[in-house]
């Protein structure tokens, strides 16, 4: 459990103690009174494990399976893709065997040579 959840749990933990009031609570929590009520009612019914999020520790599910992705590597290892971006990389791929299985930037797949280009190329200059 990381440290904010700890904090999380002991005001919620107070305000079912009645020793702050659950207003009191939601706003130290930044957080609505109906969702501190929602997260009390699920620390009665699950403990303090209400506080953590249900989906810490699992794995994605448009994470790139495995298999797919050590293919694709091996793709675009070879010399004729060197200079690709991830784009040009993601259309060459559906054009074999790996069609739709790209929905995240090709620079998350791992190819050496496919690294993802900064957002902006020059800043913005500022207007006057």
């Amino acid at each position: 459990m990381k440290p904010g959840d700890r904090d999380r749990l002991v005001i919620l933990k107070n305000a079912k103690k009645r020793v702050i009031t659950q207003q009191a609570a939601a706003e130290e929590l930044g957080l609505s009174v109906r969702q501190v009520k929602r997260l009390l009612y699920a620390l009665n019914k699950r403990g303090d494990k209400a506080v953590i999020h249900g989906l810490r520790g699992k794995s994605s599910n448009r994470q790139i399976e495995e298999g797919i992705r050590k293919q694709a590597v091996k793709i675009l290892s070879a010399p004729v893709y060197e200079g690709f971006g991830p784009t040009l990389a993601a259309e060459y791929l559906a054009s074999t065997c790996l069609s739709g299985c790209f929905s995240k930037p090709l620079a998350v797949v791992g190819s050496p040579q496919m690294v993802a280009r900064p957002d902006r190329m020059h800043p913005i200059s500022p207007r006057i």
